[in-house]
């Protein structure tokens, strides 16, 4: 990274100021960062959301998230900050190919300047970040990197960590009551503009991280990214966290199967090499045999994560289909016992759950005992 030096101070050790070139126009700007070792999340939501975020005393108003993604204020590239910090090591981003790429789409695309036009329009003050800035250029990010993903390396899992980014930077605004009624009117007016260029733009957390797990489905297709068993597995268990973020507690079960079916065989197959090695010192060198331990632990601890997850997932299910069902049954008043199983039936209710709520009537027999 370009800076003035090694983390010039704004606020003492709290917020970092840095000067950074923009790795696309080359424009060199002041950007800002929070001190990770003093800002730190104590919990993580089902997608893995940074939560409960611990602040120095006096800092509390200073939110983390805010300040992950960076934004050049001439060319208006936006990005994370560890890409502004090195474009190669994560996107393998070839920067000579998306200058010149990104300067013939502005030259040519009356639609692109429009919509990085309004984009910039809260692009003020990096040090003081709010959070209509940030979802700005969060969408920035986003619908610049959807013009030159082609050109990148790992591209659909650079746009599935965006658009997560973004969700979890709604759901964050839509639990801050302050800064939700500070921020609405500008975003209301903005989506409304930015629909006209950009229909499917992202505007609320639920069709962002609808697109994030578009792309995560995309990335297994991508052998850059999806190399072995853990990498697949490690994809799809965070699709389940997100399709359960969504309520969509059957797909959670449907793709943690999955999960566990492949890591169970992967660690039943490695204990069966890590025995013939045991017992014939030649099979496996000691620095395979140790990485090969190495990744069975993680894959342990990948299917401990999916069963809880699957757990957790089955008991949502059970609470959802209560609820649903006692609300079916409250607009059936006067239907017989029949019909309202029929109608839970209907509604896509589990069995367990009609049974529960409106079971079969007894069938009596000419005798008690029948």
């Amino acid at each position: 990274m370009n800076h003035t030096g090694p983390g010039v101070s704004v606020t003492p050790l709290t917020l970092m100021k840095y000067s950074v070139a923009c790795p696309v126009c080359g424009t060199v700007s002041v950007q800002y960062q929070l001190n990770a070792r003093l800002f730190f999340n104590g919990d993580v939501d089902v997608d893995l959301q940074p939560r409960k975020f611990q602040s120095p005393k006096g800092y509390e108003n200073l939110h983390p998230p805010l300040y992950h993604m960076w934004c050049c204020p001439k060319c208006l590239f936006a990005a994370s900050h560890e890409t502004f910090s090195d474009p190669l090591k994560d996107t393998h981003m070839p920067v000579d190919i998306v200058r010149k790429h990104l300067r013939e789409i502005a030259q040519s695309s009356d639609t692109f300047r429009n919509v990085l036009s309004l984009l910039s329009e809260q692009n003020g003050e990096p040090s003081q970040p709010g959070f209509a800035r940030a979802i700005m250029i969060n969408l920035l990010a986003i619908y610049t990197f959807d013009q030159i993903l082609p050109l990148l390396k790992q591209k659909f899992i650079i746009q599935a960590r965006n658009y997560l980014r973004l969700a979890w930077l709604y759901r964050d605004l839509a639990e801050r009551p302050v800064e939700k009624a500070e921020s609405s009117p500008v975003l209301k007016d903005m989506n409304q503009k930015l629909a006209v260029y950009w229909p499917s733009a992202p505007f609320a957390e639920a069709d962002a991280l609808r697109k994030a797990l578009d792309y995560y489905g995309q990335t297994l297709e991508d052998a850059s990214v999806v190399k072995s068993v853990e990498s697949r597995a490690n994809v799809l268990q965070q699709m389940a966290r997100i399709h359960f973020k969504l309520a969509e507690y059957r797909k959670v079960s449907e793709v943690l199967r999955d999960v566990l079916k492949m890591t169970r065989e992967a660690c039943v197959q490695m204990d069966k090499n890590l025995k013939m090695s045991g017992a014939q010192s030649s099979v496996l060198p000691p620095d395979e045999r140790s990485e090969m331990v190495s990744l069975k632990r993680r894959l342990e601890t990948l299917i401990g994560d999916s069963e809880g997850l699957l757990s957790l997932s089955r008991d949502a299910l059970a609470e959802a289909q209560i609820a649903k069902a006692k609300a079916i049954i409250a607009g059936l008043t006067g239907k017989t016992t029949e019909e309202i199983r029929s109608a839970l039936q209907q509604n896509r209710i589990e069995l367990g759950v009609i049974n529960q709520l409106a079971p079969e009537p007894v069938k009596k027999g000419f005798f008690k005992f029948l």
